[in-house]
């Protein structure tokens, strides 16, 4: 027997679990540790996994490279590295038949959507304006469809490697606020596909804070600099193939105001600190708020030009990065 495959004896997927830091106790059915999940779709029996939301399964070395979005060498040396024996090549490993490949989600045609389409979801965001819905319209990161007899609004990007479904007036798809399709890189951050050479990304946890930080931008002027980004969900680390993407940009992450935006900002910041020419996170200054409920309550709903954005949400290129107290960014090497 393998040292590797004595290591997979001897360890059972709890000890990884644990060791991985991963959430709550793996039990037959619970919620996915692995992603933003609503539903108890994540199922541990003996040392094996499936999440039947993202159709993904395995044992334990399958759960290390999910967890840390690493490959099967990677996750083998981790594995021995905690639990002993020394490294070598991973088992040969057959190779899981799916539906479809990962990554290439089956996306419908989208349509451009009509008024009511954008009038409808302006309501239920509560945006102050439809502009940013508009705009990103027009940049083919956000469109409409029929989706089990809902009218839903999807967030994609050229790459066609992820999608993203809600439905226009806020009401729950399939029992849950929002549906990734089967077959998407949760992992990919939707939009980064289509910054090309804007300098500034803004990285937000899911597509709903895209339109808030989107309708901010354009009412700063700032619309042409940048290129919003959306995780989708805080569970999730950053592709590594996506991380060249984000080389020389002025990055500010968007982080929700509790435990899991606190480590997904952390986590983000980290894995971008090689690429990026400069990373700050903006957060709220109440506990609990992401960027969507900030801009509510200190901007309001109304579209008044006597009312101006009480804050620069977009970054200043080629400026240091703030590190205030109220609706601030904070500079992310000192604060993460």
């Amino acid at each position: 027997m393998s040292p590797l495959e004595e290591t997979l004896a001897r360890v059972s997927i709890e000890d990884v679990w644990q060791a991985l830091g991963l959430p709550g106790e793996p039990k037959k059915s619970m919620k996915s540790p692995l992603r933003d999940d609503k539903q108890d779709s994540f199922s541990v029996f003996g040392n094996h996994w499936k999440d039947f939301g993202a159709n993904e399964w395995g044992d334990q070395l399958d759960l290390v490279c999910k967890a840390l979005n690493i490959d099967l060498p990677a996750a083998s040396r981790w594995l021995l590295e905690r639990f002993g024996g020394q490294p070598m090549q991973p088992l040969v490993r057959k190779e899981k038949t799916v539906s479809k490949p990962v990554g290439k989600p089956s996306i419908p045609p989208l349509q451009f959507g009509d008024y009511r389409d954008v009038e409808t979801l302006q309501r239920a965001r509560k945006l102050p304006m439809n502009v940013s819905i508009c705009c990103l319209r027009k940049r083919g990161l956000l469109g409409f469809l029929t989706h089990e007899g809902h009218r839903c609004w999807a967030w994609t990007d050229s790459s066609k490697r992820s999608c993203q479904l809600r439905t226009i007036d806020g009401t729950p798809l399939s029992g849950v606020k929002a549906k990734t399709l089967l077959g998407s890189d949760a992992a990919w951050p939707v939009g980064i596909s289509d910054v090309g050479d804007r300098p500034i990304v803004l990285l937000c946890e899911g597509p709903a804070d895209c339109l808030a930080a989107s309708a901010a931008a354009w009412a700063q002027g700032r619309w042409a600099d940048v290129g919003p980004v959306a995780m989708l969900g805080a569970s999730q680390s950053i592709s590594n193939d996506a991380l060249p993407l984000f080389k020389g940009k002025t990055v500010r992450i968007f982080r929700d105001s509790d435990p899991p935006g606190i480590q997904a900002a952390r986590r983000w910041a980290k894995q971008l600190r090689p690429f990026a020419g400069a990373i700050d996170v903006w957060t709220s200054d109440e506990a609990g708020e992401d960027l969507t409920d900030w801009l509510l309550r200190v901007w309001g709903q109304t579209d008044d030009p006597e009312n101006p954005l009480p804050e620069a949400i977009v970054p200043e290129l080629n400026s240091e990065p703030r590190n205030e107290d109220s609706g601030a960014a904070q500079n992310s090497t000192s604060n993460l």
